[in-house]
């Protein structure tokens, strides 16, 4: 008897040693997913990136093209007078207002994309993020994360108040900050959706 309840101990001590592993791995796994999807995001945009300096290159190109014609027509005679002396610089303006459009367009794609992931709209201001959930229930509910020292802190205020639970396993114990809104998405979206 004695022999069978030893066995049934260690038994019991390797089941639990084996569920703490399952779910390392699958901490594990998790972050091999997000760190790959980080990578194919950042793959998008170098390959965004390489766009803009082979415009750069362009743009430098051109502005060579019409300073050297510049510098040929200064001593001789002016054979075209109705071109315009500027239109280098009009297409190079025009290039980079084409430029900065197209960037102001992928960066709203990637906030579109990062509020439909996570459930947060995020507001990037003085050196804070402003986290606004897609299932909050007032426009005023917010958690404001600021830079300090080499980390994020949550600042203290009315709404964060209401997570004191939440903060303390998620951000206090278990120093995750994705984990802590994960939480706290999941408890507005019950709330919001099933009352």
């Amino acid at each position: 008897m004695e022999e069978l309840y030893r066995k049934f101990t260690e038994t019991l001590k390797e089941n639990t040693s084996l569920r703490h592993q399952v779910v390392d791995l699958q901490s594990a796994l998790s972050e091999r997913e997000q760190e790959l999807s980080m990578a194919r995001e950042a793959s998008g945009i170098a390959q965004y990136l390489k766009k803009i300096e082979l415009l750069e290159q362009e743009n430098k190109r051109l502005r060579d093209m019409v300073e050297g014609t510049d510098a040929e027509h200064d001593g001789a005679e002016n054979i075209s007078p109705n071109v315009p002396i500027n239109t280098g610089k009009t297409r190079s303006r025009q290039a980079d207002e084409t430029r900065d459009l197209e960037l102001r367009q992928y960066l709203r794609t990637i906030r579109e994309y990062v509020t439909g992931l996570t459930g947060y709209k995020m507001e990037f201001r003085d050196g804070e993020i402003i986290f606004h959930s897609l299932y909050a229930f007032d426009s005023e509910d917010v958690f404001i994360f600021r830079y300090k020292s080499g980390s994020m802190e949550l600042v203290n205020n009315e709404f964060a108040a209401t997570w004191a639970s939440e903060i303390q396993n998620y951000l206090i114990t278990g120093k995750s900050i994705p984990a802590f809104l994960a939480a706290v998405t999941l408890e507005l979206f019950n709330k919001k959706t099933f009352g």
